[in-house]
């Protein structure tokens, strides 16, 4: 299981790299093929934030930050992932409102570029099928 873990962290952090400059919010598109190969069950995202909280280097207002907040969490908890790699990190202590928000997430790496933004990789249990 261990292992299992440390493989999906290091594809995770591959993809958290690779997806640097994407997009600011996970596309969705309704015509989405089914894959070639069967499904693991092991759901992995990567998500810049774009100066998280607020889309700014300065933050913004408060109610710009708590918007900001606000719907990372609503779309965390629609994706459903298994493991985040979250990028643009701005401030930890807005990475803690997610982590107080969807308790099933455990903060397993946090960067530490010193002022500069973080990045940080979240993951839950996986669920044992009986």
């Amino acid at each position: 299981m261990v292992n299992r873990v440390t493989l999906a962290l290091i594809a995770g952090l591959c993809a958290l790299f690779a997806g640097c400059g994407e997009q600011e919010k996970p596309q969705q598109d309704s015509a989405v093929q089914k894959p070639a190969v069967p499904d693991s069950g092991l759901r992995i995202t990567a998500w810049n934030l774009q100066w998280f909280p607020g889309k700014t280097p300065s933050g913004g207002s408060a109610a710009e930050q708590t918007a900001h907040v606000s719907a990372v969490i609503s779309e965390l908890k629609a994706i459903d992932a298994d493991i985040v790699l979250l990028q643009e990190i701005r401030d930890p202590a807005a990475l803690q409102e997610i982590i107080k928000a969807i308790p099933e997430y455990s903060l397993d790496v946090v960067s530490d570029f010193r002022g500069n933004l973080e990045v940080a990789i979240l993951s839950r249990a996986p669920v044992s099928v009986s």
